[in-house]
């Protein structure tokens, strides 16, 4: 082989290097990017799913609230403690605790 083929055959290798360099380069720079945006939506998709266990036991906690609504004597209770209604015959006394002031 002839000098110029050589210096030809070292010039393609170094152009075929520089092209994978830059592609490795650009791929590695994706894969960074990537991985950050994959984090963040994890965090953000824990924090929704804190939020929907919170939903979840309120909306529990308020169908247990309607329940105890159909029952006569619950609201019979709110309404002597509430709205200080009473019984036939009850007198209702509202004490005044001097320590809360």
């Amino acid at each position: 082989m002839s000098e110029q083929q050589i210096k030809g055959k070292i010039r393609r290798k170094r152009i075929i290097y520089l092209i994978m360099g830059s592609f490795l380069i650009w791929a590695s720079y994706n894969w960074y990017e990537q991985t950050k945006v994959a984090e963040a939506k994890a965090e953000e998709l824990a924090q929704i799913n804190k939020q929907l266990e919170r939903i979840k036991a309120e909306k529990a906690n308020l169908e247990y609230k309607v329940q105890r609504l159909n029952d006569p004597e619950y609201i019979a209770n709110l309404a002597r403690s509430n709205y200080f209604l009473s019984k036939k015959g009850e007198i209702i006394f509202d004490i005044i605790d001097d320590s809360k002031e």
